[in-house]
């Protein structure tokens, strides 16, 4: 009897067994194709001594426009194709964010804020911070004003430098840095406070040290417990965070101090109103949850909107001068429509044509967030055919959209008159552009980065001539390294004023 039970249970483990392997097998056949990995790790070992961006066009041509592998702990589907990004990224079901550790400890293990948010969270903080800064300048001409003096700061020091080389790593982000904190706090810093040094020199070194498939996303204990890889990296991340958010924090508390409901001052002061006012319980603005959601919503307009923006500014410079004679006919627009008695205006850019496409063609060629911001399924999904299991990774190949060879015809070459139609008076639309990601979750800040990019480049365009440095090497038009944001290899620039 003892003997049939125990035979009776081994066949229906057996049988158990047998059907989640062919279960598994049946979802892994329905996966996209992609690289085979090892056990635990996948084929992170693999990723780490490659470089994505060249990896990623070698996948494609072996697996198609979708692939997969696995990366660590994390399943990953990369979309090489610019319609399949339109098409899922237009879907509700993609538009999670994976639960990174470095990303869950930054946000204090929920998510929280604007751009490691989902679901109710970022519907609510998306929509309240689209509408309030709005109120405040954001992506309207009220916001002019402080573009133009932050850019009127950045002449001043370009003429004090004339004919010296200048590093651009920091200039651009403090410029970029003190429009946003003016916005949202109703201050700027001066160029030598320590606190705001420390912010922009720990923003852009946490960003350029998030490689795109590196152990800080897909495999974060290495870091956490040795040095191998980055020596004191977890240690660093964390004294950069609190330092961080106990600047804002300190700043959102100063501003609670002398709130008065009938003089919203600022976008701080805004978030407050909102805080105060909120008594729903499952609301991401009640009390704790809503005081920790409004000192991330503040940490992710600065992580954004500084590196990115700046990041872009030195590509065009580079670009420029790469290719002085597009800077020449960028000058010559500049001085028709404008002159140089005055400053630009946000006014002047539906007649500068061939300076919007020169800037549009920036953004394709660097392709400065080449593979957006991470995206997570919340559900079981479909993508071309293929079966997305939810919490898969997704990454949008936005580069390989950028130098669609079928699509651009020429994508090596820097081309402005890619953008403008034939009549040489309007800017073309292209379905394969999207600097700023595609569907619900684009860039929230994507008007304030156009307008500053405009401001920023078309004064320095109208009072200065830029050359490479005559003592430095060869310049690199390749990415420093292949992280989240990709900058330019360091570079020093030298200026003649035009006047």
């Amino acid at each position: 009897m003892g003997l049939g039970i125990t035979v009776y249970l081994f066949i229906t483990t057996a049988l158990a067994g047998l059907c989640y392997f062919a279960k598994k097998w049946l979802e892994f056949r329905k996966l996209p194709p992609g690289p085979w990995g090892i056990p635990i790790l996948g084929y992170l070992p693999f990723m780490i001594f490659r470089n994505p961006l060249t990896a990623f066009p070698e996948f494609k041509k072996r697996y198609g426009k979708v692939f997969s592998m696995t990366l660590g702990d994390f399943r990953v589907v990369v979309i090489n194709d610019y319609k399949l990004i339109n098409e899922a990224y237009r879907q509700d079901v993609f538009m999670g964010r994976p639960a990174f550790v470095a990303q869950m400890t930054r946000n204090h293990g929920q998510k929280r804020g604007l751009l490691f948010s989902e679901g109710q969270v970022w519907v609510e903080q998306r929509r309240f911070a689209l509408r309030n800064l709005r109120n405040f300048g954001f992506g309207k001409h009220s916001m002019e004003s402080q573009l133009l003096y932050e850019a009127q700061e950045l002449m001043t020091f370009f003429k004090e430098n004339q004919g010296k080389p200048i590093g651009l790593r920091n200039k651009f982000n403090a410029s970029v840095l003190n429009s946003l904190w003016y916005i949202s706090t109703g201050t700027r810093f001066g160029v030598d406070d320590p606190n705001f040094l420390f912010m922009i020199d720990s923003f852009i070194n946490n960003m350029q040290k998030l490689e795109l498939t590196g152990l800080v996303y897909f495999f974060p204990w290495i870091l956490k417990n040795t040095d191998i890889f980055i020596k004191g990296f977890w240690e660093n991340f964390l004294r950069s965070r609190d330092r961080i958010q106990g600047l804002i924090r300190n700043c959102i508390e100063e501003h609670k101090k002398t709130y008065d409901d009938s003089d919203v001052r600022d976008f701080i002061d805004a978030m407050i109103a909102k805080w105060k006012s909120t008594n729903d319980p499952k609301s991401s603005f009640y009390k704790d949850e809503g005081d920790l959601n409004m000192l991330l919503v503040l940490v992710d307009l600065f992580l954004a909107g500084a590196e990115t923006t700046s990041s872009t500014l030195q590509w065009a410079m580079l670009y420029m001068i790469t290719f002085p004679e597009i800077q020449t006919k960028v000058q010559q627009e500049i001085d028709a429509a404008i002159g140089s008695s005055r400053l630009p205006s946000l006014e002047d850019r539906p007649g500068m044509i061939y300076t919007e496409a020169t800037l549009n063609e920036v953004h394709r060629f660097c392709s400065l967030v080449p593979c957006s911001v991470f995206h997570n399924t919340l559900e079981d999904a479909e993508l071309a055919g293929y079966h997305i299991p939810k919490d898969t990774v997704i990454l949008a190949n936005l580069r390989d959209a950028h130098y669609d060879k079928e699509y651009w015809g020429d994508p090596e070459n820097f081309r402005p008159e890619r953008f403008i139609d034939e009549t040489g008076t309007k800017i073309v639309r292209h379905d394969a552009f999207m600097p700023f990601s595609a569907g619900k979750r684009t860039c929230l800040g994507d008007q304030l980065a156009k307008d500053s990019l405009f401001i920023f480049f078309t004064c320095l365009m109208q009072k200065f001539r830029v050359a490479r440095d005559p003592n430095a090497g060869e310049l690199s038009m390749e990415p420093n390294a292949p992280t989240l944001i990709v900058a330019p290899k360091p570079f020093d620039i030298v200026v003649t004023s035009r006047n």
